[in-house]
């Protein structure tokens, strides 16, 4: 070999030396320094990961609790709404009876008050007896209808709305106070059917 192409060797062999670093020619001790690097971007991933899942579900979860609270308020609103129903259908159902019974309410009570008239012996007779049978069965056909008898004590309070005054008794210190009860009325779950007839203490 010529002394110029031993020089022309060795000048390529420095230049080689000489040049930069690229993904073409980097060794495995180069690829072992950059896994450092890999593993740190991929911890990050999965945290943001993670982050998003965990504001996932506590979003699913405010839902499920606020329709939770939405189906509660509902079923209460129902039940207040079938509340309100029997509560009508009862009313409704009473206001009926008090057309039916009314008008037999008044027939027997007169019966009733015609018997307590009577004299003892004529009360015996067996005619008067049967009367008075049916009158029970009256009564207890009345029960049985949840309509209730409608009577004032001596002293109680006079009640406009359950009574009707037909005589006064002078009485300063009972002023206003029921004496007694002529005809018991007659009521159905609050709904009056025939008001009580009573007397009343007034002052003179």
């Amino acid at each position: 070999m010529s002394q110029d192409e031993d020089n022309k060797q060795k000048n390529d062999n420095a230049s080689n030396l000489q040049q930069p670093v690229t993904e073409g020619n980097l060794n495995a001790t180069d690829l072992q320094e950059e896994k450092p690097s890999t593993k740190s971007a991929q911890s990050s991933q999965s945290n943001s990961l993670s982050d998003k899942l965990e504001a996932r579900i506590s979003e699913l979860e405010s839902k499920v609790q606020d329709t939770e609270t939405k189906l509660k308020s509902a079923l209460a609103d129902y039940q207040n709404m079938l509340r309100e129903v029997d509560t009508q259908r009862e009313f409704t159902s009473s206001l009926i009876k008090r057309a039916v019974f009314k008008d037999l309410i008044d027939l027997f009570t007169d019966l009733y008050f015609g018997l307590e008239q009577l004299p003892k012996e004529l009360r015996e007779n067996s005619y008067v007896v049967g009367l008075e049978g049916i009158i029970a069965k009256y009564r207890d056909l009345l029960k049985k209808h949840e309509i209730t008898e409608i009577r004032f004590n001596d002293g109680d309070a006079y009640d406009p709305g359950k009574a009707e005054v037909v005589g006064i008794i002078p009485d300063a210190e009972k002023d206003g106070k029921v004496a007694s009860t002529v005809q018991p009325g007659y009521s159905i779950n609050d709904v009056l059917i025939k008001p009580a007839r009573v007397m009343i203490f007034k002052k003179s």
